[in-house]
């Protein structure tokens, strides 16, 4: 039976004002300044050795933690209220998100699965597959199952709204895994800003996945296994990302070795998000490309 559903394509900007937030700008803005903000607490007291008062140093770390919903808030809750067709229920995504990884998801991590005590000595393969079964999946299939039993599928309204709605769930869970690293014995300030850029980066560029896949099961016409297809990608994000910052980001490029670079680490997890994202927005493009085409021959 042919499928009768309304399909709404992202409308073209040069025919009429663009109606929605404009997503990836927004995400722009905010990584930019997370950056900037992690950036400088790292060059401030890591590197040219600043003295903070000790007084000061908890709510440092505090607003360092809160920092990427901060952000969110502004540039993508407010910026949303004052679209002309606003998308709703966005901060119920983050709540739901934040309750189900506070109470279930990394309770499971940190208590039960411990990645840490059995990974940390394997072989690169070993543990890019364990962060994967672990870590990957118990933090995106979380993500995935908010999402889908939230907002999905009526407030997909265009493809763009799959991956707003999965920002908002990484941004939830970042968030409590960013509260969850102030307990970490004897970290510095320059260590949980760069842990939180990396913790948030990698969260967002593996919601991309998510989001895509919501997106099409939504709209287009994809296999079944979509989503599970996705959520298992987007796991392999933190499968290889965890990995990888620890090996880069700990050993560095030295002759001498031992020196810590964790600049590289952020560099992975900024990779990914840029990799991600151009992934996503080509799959899209020529979705939404083959609509018209289809749309255009049946007129």
């Amino acid at each position: 039976m042919r499928d009768t559903r309304t399909r709404l394509i992202t409308p073209e900007e040069e025919a009429a004002p663009y109606p929605y937030r404009r997503v990836w700008r927004s995400l722009i803005l905010e990584l930019a300044l997370l950056a900037a903000l992690a950036g400088g607490i790292y060059a401030l007291v890591g590197v040219a050795g600043i003295r903070l008062p000790a007084s000061l140093t908890p709510v440092i770390g505090l607003t360092v933690a809160l920092a990427p919903f901060g952000l969110w808030l502004i540039f993508s809750w407010w910026a949303e209220r004052r679209a002309p067709v606003p998308r709703s229920g966005l901060m119920i995504v983050i709540l739901l998100t934040a309750l189900a990884a506070n109470g279930v998801t990394y309770p499971l991590i940190e208590q039960v699965l411990q990645p840490q005590a059995w990974l940390s000595q394997t072989s690169a393969i070993t543990r890019i597959a364990g962060y994967t079964l672990s870590v990957g999946i118990a933090v995106e299939l979380t993500k995935y199952l908010v999402l889908r039993y939230s907002i999905w599928p009526l407030r997909i309204r265009v493809r763009i709204d799959g991956i707003a709605y999965a920002l908002a769930a990484s941004i939830g869970m970042a968030t409590v895994g960013n509260l969850h690293n102030l307990a970490i014995p004897g970290i510095t300030l320059p260590s949980l800003a760069i842990l939180m850029l990396d913790t948030t980066a990698t969260g967002i560029a593996a919601g991309l996945l998510v989001g895509y896949g919501l997106s099409e099961m939504a709209i287009g016409r994809p296999t079944p296994f979509l989503g599970p297809i996705s959520v298992g990608l987007a796991a392999l994000m933190h499968g290889l990302a965890i990995p990888l910052r620890t090996g880069l980001g700990n050993a560095g490029f030295t002759l001498a070795g031992g020196a810590a670079h964790p600049i590289l680490g952020v560099g992975i997890s900024f990779g990914l998000i840029i990799g991600a994202g151009v992934v996503v927005s080509f799959l899209f493009s020529a979705s939404e490309r083959r609509e018209r085409e289809a749309a255009a021959g049946e007129s």
